[in-house]
């Protein structure tokens, strides 16, 4: 197996998307950044990935004041497997924001990894890492001038601990995964003695198959289930890949739109791989 993958991924979403649990940075192209959302792929995939996404939400919008606070999002993340312990390692940055709402996170990973059969192996996965939240008050109009709850002006930032824990199976034909990410529960006054803006725990549920039309095509389903246990978010994707070059796909969220993307495999032994 090559020892050493480079890959980036750009995604530009065109569409208005529905924020879950008010929270988490959102992904339509989740199959691609599976560190995110569960610390035991890790190592997973045999080989050293570093990984940039872009994510730019309401394009085009045009606010009748400041910048209109559009969702946009950054990931940079990177994982390796350390064979000879059975593990694999990796960190990750975001930065999230969101109108005066500015998220910052620093997460390292680690998996360890049971062989279980020639073809099936399980991991087991912990993260930990800091949450950082900024908050830009002079963004805020009250209808009320003077209110108390609304911060006077200027920023506002905390940082608060933040863990996950997860397990993912894999074979060569299909992977399976669950993560609780946010399992201390970190609470944001900023500010605020009576505040509590918790970090809820969120589950995530994951898993997706590859199925081969021909020598030359191969589809790969995949579908992402997470909760707060008081919302519910479904989604589900699939991607056709030509000659291991290129790939085309469509995707969607239960009650929202359909996406598309399309991505191609660069460099000697597809070590960059570009897709939007």
């Amino acid at each position: 197996m090559r020892k050493f993958l480079l890959g980036i991924s750009a995604l530009l979403l065109l569409n208005v998307l529905p924020a879950f649990a008010q929270q988490d940075a959102q992904f339509s192209q989740y199959m691609f950044n599976a560190q995110y959302l569960n610390p035991a792929t890790v190592g997973a995939e045999g080989v050293v990935r570093f990984q940039l996404l872009n994510r730019v939400q309401w394009a085009g919008y045009q606010a009748t004041f400041d910048d209109g606070g559009s969702p946009i999002t950054q990931v940079f993340s990177f994982n390796m497997p350390l064979n000879q312990i059975s593990s694999g390692i990796g960190f990750h940055l975001v930065n999230d924001k969101i109108g005066p709402l500015t998220n910052f996170e620093l997460q390292l990973s680690y998996a360890y990894r049971l062989k279980l059969s020639p073809d099936a192996t399980l991991s087991l996965g912990v993260r930990g890492g800091l949450n950082t939240k900024t908050l830009n008050a002079d963004m805020f109009r009250p209808r009320e001038v003077g209110d108390v709850i609304i911060p006077a002006g200027g920023r506002i930032n905390e940082s608060q601990p933040d863990f996950a824990i997860g397990a993912y199976y894999q074979t060569s034909a299909y992977y399976l995964g669950i993560s609780l990410n946010h399992v201390n529960n970190s609470k944001y006054k900023f500010g605020q003695d009576k505040a509590t803006n918790p970090l809820k725990q969120t589950l995530y549920l994951t898993g997706g198959f590859n199925y081969y039309l021909n020598d030359l095509i191969e589809l790969r389903p995949s579908a992402l289930l997470k909760t707060d246990l008081n919302q519910l978010s479904l989604e589900a994707n699939v991607l056709a890949v030509y000659n291991n070059k290129f790939w085309v796909g469509a995707g969607g969220r239960l009650g929202d739109g359909v996406i598309g993307m399309a991505g191609v495999y660069l460099m000697p032994n597809n070590a960059l791989r570009l897709g939007a």
